[in-house]
């Protein structure tokens, strides 16, 4: 008896204890929703969205397209293509075709992609290859890399080489190269081929040994450095262009060729015409014009007369401006000679005959 009320109460107990959770259970159920099928944790990301996430593959996929080549005795220049999105660039280099890579350098931003390595060895080969990176999340993502290129150092082409007529020889100048142990000077006559001449700082140029169809000639001046002087054939024509060398383990490494340059000609028969006549008429207003002798034949050197000051030999590629300085003082001194003491200024006309290329002057009467 005792033992049924007892069971009877633990009973009661129960429902009430059930009824009390429901009830609670149906208080809360409109603020929690279990879905046990989505209950784990889930990161999402903006990045993972798929257009993103395609983004970021075209971005691996890339590579850049790399260029190399020496700047100078000791540098090297690389370039290469924009990756879109990239956030900066890695470079790196091998000392051998099969050795390590190291990396040389980490630039930052899209738009910097040339790059120039300094310190190099003149003439030593190096490998090089680049690769764009991403940085996202304190990481970086890489593109591919870009293929393997070689370069090597040498001396950069020489600048600033001029040629000028000065007294009967032509002078060269150039600017001093940096790294250069000295320099190869070819010369070009009549178009021809080029004949190649050494400086090594013994106060001369001499032939290459390997150069083609050279010739040496004993009476050519030179100047060290940079600069040469050149005796030349005045009823030829000529082109120069030099390179620096730099020695390296006992061999010669040379650069790129100047820019040919040609001796120009300053001087043509026209000019000295038209400068002798506007000098005499301007300073010998009395001097009369004749260019036929009393036959009406054209007056030459071989049908009429000149005076000792005549002919004048003139180049072409002398300085006009010095030649008509020299031509006014013989046409003066002519003039005030053979014509004042007879009250006169003298007739007859100024004469041009090209020789070779070159020119001899006369004033005929």
């Amino acid at each position: 008896m005792k033992r049924n009320e007892i069971l009877r109460k633990v009973l009661s107990v129960s429902v009430m204890i059930c009824m009390t959770v429901t009830a609670w259970s149906a208080a809360f159920a409109d603020e929690i929703t279990v879905c046990p099928e989505e209950s784990p944790l889930t990161t999402i990301s903006a990045g993972d969205t798929s257009t993103e996430q395609e983004s970021r593959k075209a971005f691996k996929d890339s590579k850049p397209k790399l260029t190399t080549g020496s700047c100078a005795y000791n540098k090297i220049k690389l370039s290469w293509s924009t990756i879109s999105e990239a956030d900066g660039y890695v470079i790196y280099r091998a000392a051998s075709k099969n050795g390590k890579y190291k990396q040389i350098a980490v630039l930052n931003g899209k738009e910097k992609t040339s790059y120039v390595h300094r310190g190099v060895k003149t003439a030593k080969t190096y490998y090089y290859k680049v690769r764009a990176y991403q940085s996202q999340n304190d990481k970086k993502i890489f593109s591919k890399y870009s293929a393997v290129k070689t370069a090597s150092a040498r001396p950069a082409k020489v600048k600033g080489l001029t040629v000028t007529y000065e007294q009967g020889d032509v002078v060269l100048k150039w600017e001093k190269q940096s790294g250069a142990s000295g320099y190869q000077l070819q010369v070009q006559e009549n178009g021809g081929k080029w004949k190649a001449y050494i400086e090594d700082g013994t106060y001369q140029f001499y032939p290459e040994k390997y150069a083609k169809n050279y010739r040496y000639d004993p009476n050519q001046r030179y100047f060290m450095e940079t600069a040469a002087r050149w005796i030349i054939d005045r009823d030829k024509s000529y082109a120069y262009r030099i390179r620096s060398y730099r020695t390296v383990d006992g061999k010669k490494v040379f650069g790129l060729y100047s820019k040919p340059v040609e001796l120009k000609q300053t001087i043509t028969k026209e000019m000295l015409e038209e400068g002798i006549t506007q000098y005499i008429k301007e300073n010998h207003p009395n001097y009369k014009f004749y260019d036929t002798n009393l036959d009406g034949e054209p007056l030459t050197p071989e049908n009429s007369a000149w005076g000792s000051a005549w002919p004048e030999p003139i180049c072409r590629y002398d300085d006009f401006d010095t030649v008509m300085e020299r031509l006014k003082e013989s046409i003066d001194s002519y003039i005030e000679i053979c014509f004042v003491p007879n009250e006169s200024d003298g007739n007859g006309c100024p004469y041009v005959r090209e020789e070779n290329g070159n020119y001899q002057v006369w004033l005929l009467y």
